[in-house]
Order: structure tokens, then C-alpha cells, then sequence
């Protein structure tokens, strides 16, 4: 039996990357996707290497929204095309991994695709 291969992906931070460290700690990561922006404070503070996968572009507009106090219409639309892109990127690492673990709806589409390859979805 081959090693475990894990794809995560989340929109923020918050204790991802303390969960995906553990992963990559543990040899089970293949790729850690996240659209925690790169230019935020303690966005560079990880081992994670070429394993953390940046997908950032919509998730710092959702953020820049929210704190300008646009109209929910405006920060939902960022926020789904966020989840969008997470999730489009995402695909592309699950497809050859045993686990794909995703958060807050950013990884659906990518889900119930590999779902059906025998890829584990949590």
C-alpha cells in the first residue's frame, strides 16, 4: 500500500496551517490550498514549502469588502468566487491523492468528482 496522500483546502488560516504542519510534519501532506493572503501578517510563517498552493486573489477582496463595508451582495459574490477558485485548484492535487479534506464549502465540485475515483472526502 502506497503512503497516505492527503490535498487540504481552507480560505483562511485560523488553525488550518497548524493542521496542515501537522500533515506535512507527518509525511501525509501532498498539497495544503489556501487562500490566506499572502501580503497579511504571518502569511509566510510555515515549513510548508512548495506544498502550500496560494490561491488568494478573491479571498483578499472578500476581506478588502468586508472591511470597507461594501454591500453583502459585493462580499458574498467575492466570497463564492473564492470558494470557486480554492476549489478548482484543488482538483488538480486530489485527483492523485488517498484523502482530500476540505473547509466551508471550498471543495464541493472537487469532492464529488474524486469521490467517485475512490478518493476519501472529509
Amino acid at each position: 500500500m502506497s503512503a497516505m496522500q492527503i490535498t487540504y483546502v481552507a480560505p483562511n488560516r485560523s488553525i488550518h496551517y497548524d493542521y496542515a504542519t501537522a500533515l506535512n510534519n507527518a509525511g501525509m501532506l501532498k498539497a495544503f490550498i489556501c487562500g490566506f493572503p499572502r501580503f497579511r501578517p504571518g502569511a509566510n510563517n510555515h515549513d510548508l514549502g512548495s506544498k502550500l498552493v496560494r490561491v488568494d486573489l478573491f479571498q483578499s477582496l472578500y476581506l478588502l469588502a468586508l472591511r470597507l463595508g461594501l454591500p453583502p451582495n459585493v462580499t458574498t459574490r467575492f466570497a463564492r468566487c473564492s470558494q470557486k477558485r480554492l476549489d478548482k485548484a484543488a482538483l488538480t492535487f486530489a485527483r492523485s491523492s488517498n484523502v482530500f479534506m476540505f473547509y466551508n464549502g471550498c471543495g464541493k465540485f472537487t469532492a464529488a468528482h474524486v469521490k467517485t475515483k475512490g478518493v476519501r472526502c472529509i
